[in-house]
C-alpha cells in the first residue's frame, strides 16, 4: 500500500481501531444488535474484497479503504462482551461451551 514504514502503519492501523472501538461504543445502543453486527460483517468484506480484487487501485485509496475496514471491524468488538450474555441463558453461559451430557 506504498507504506514502507512499520511503525507509520501501526499508527493507521492502531488509530483506525481505537477509532471504530469509540465509534462502536457511540452506535451500540442507537441501532438493534443484529443490524450492528450484519452491516459491520458486511461492509467489512465490501471493503476487504474491494482489495482483494481490484488489484491496479491507487496506494493512498488502498491505504484508505484499509483505515476504514479497521474502524468498521473493529467497531464491532463492541458487541464481544454484551450481546452473548444477551443472547444465552446463564445455564448455557455456564457450561463453557463444553457438552452438559455426562457419559
Amino acid at each position: 500500500m506504498g507504506v514502507t514504514d512499520s511503525k507509520i502503519s501501526g499508527v493507521i492501523y492502531n488509530g483506525g481501531m481505537f477509532i471504530g472501538v469509540l465509534f462502536g461504543t457511540f452506535i451500540f445502543n442507537k441501532i438493534s444488535r443484529r443490524a450492528f453486527l450484519i452491516s459491520n460483517f458486511l461492509i467489512s468484506a465490501v471493503l476487504i474484497g474491494s482489495l482483494a480484487l481490484i488489484p491496479g487501485m491507487n496506494s493512498n485509496l488502498q491505504l484508505g479503504i484499509f483505515t476504514i475496514f479497521a474502524v468498521i471491524l473493529s467497531s464491532g468488538l463492541v458487541l464481544d462482551y454484551p450481546y452473548p450474555t444477551e443472547l444465552f441463558d446463564i445455564k448455557v453461559r455456564g457450561t463453557g461451551g463444553r457438552n452438559s451430557h455426562h457419559y
